[in-house]
């Protein structure tokens, strides 16, 4: 993802690509969770993608609560007899929607994050570009964390929370890995502070999707946002940050 300057494929919801790398046998989360059968044919397939780019669809644009059984079929165009042979119910469609897409978010940020492609990299050039792609992939599916994230507080297993929980602190593995022993960081415990330091972040960011309402504004532009992002999470490590404006960019 390093070539790209915009929005990753992280957990994109592009269900031909979805389709092509979570073939049968290849979501290992999803693929034992209860309440969910997944198809083995194409035909079987194309219907089961259909339900749910409808799924999300209607999550995004209203909420968990716009995702019945009755609107996804129609908004899918298949029978109720499709939707069954496949999910047990609404949660058990919600369920998978949302740990598909963590899985497939993990995914491509270890590709992202992949110890190699930062060798030799200051550690300001990695901590920029990467809270410029987070902030970036976090605004562009806005409509879908959002709508799961207020919709998992009032939900009794909180599974969603502790999904995302858990792609937080894989960042922060992540980032631990690239960064942990860099002779930049200044900090006597790097590894406690990189972990500090990317939940702050991700605190921040998931603060500002919960409380700004769609359409509303807090007057930062989302590069401002990565830019100051960055700025406290080196002045944690205790680098000095990069004169504003002025920090590494992607290639």
């Amino acid at each position: 993802m390093r070539h790209v300057d915009g929005v990753p494929p992280v957990g994109s919801g592009d269900e031909a690509a979805s389709a092509d790398r979570t073939g049968a046998g290849d979501e290992p989360r999803a693929a034992v969770m209860t309440g969910v059968r997944l198809p083995r044919q194409a035909r079987s397939r194309a219907t089961f993608e259909a339900i749910l780019a409808a799924a999300r669809t209607l999550l995004e644009t209203g909420g968990a609560n716009a995702v019945t059984v009755q609107a996804v079929l129609e908004t899918a165009g298949v029978g109720a007899g499709s939707f069954y042979q496949r999910f047990d119910g609404r949660d058990s469609l919600l369920r998978y929607l949302h740990d598909r897409f963590w899985a497939e978010a993990e995914e491509d940020w270890r590709g992202f994050l992949e110890p190699g492609a930062w060798r030799g990299a200051t550690a300001a050039a990695v901590i920029g570009p990467f809270l410029r792609i987070l902030v970036r992939w976090v605004s562009a599916h806005a409509g879908f964390l959002r709508a799961m994230l207020t919709h998992a507080v009032g939900t009794p297993d909180y599974a969603v929370l502790v999904r995302s929980a858990e792609l937080e602190n894989t960042l922060a593995d992540l980032l631990i890995e690239v960064l942990g022993t860099h002779p930049d960081i200044r900090h006597s415990e790097p590894g406690t502070a990189i972990r500090v330091a990317t939940l702050q972040a991700m605190a921040t960011l998931r603060s500002r999707l919960i409380f700004l309402l769609p359409g509303d504004t807090d007057g930062i532009s989302d590069e401002a946002l990565a830019e100051e992002l960055s700025r406290s999470f080196l002045g944690y490590l205790g680098l000095a940050a990069p004169p504003r404006g002025g920090g590494a960019r992607l290639r």
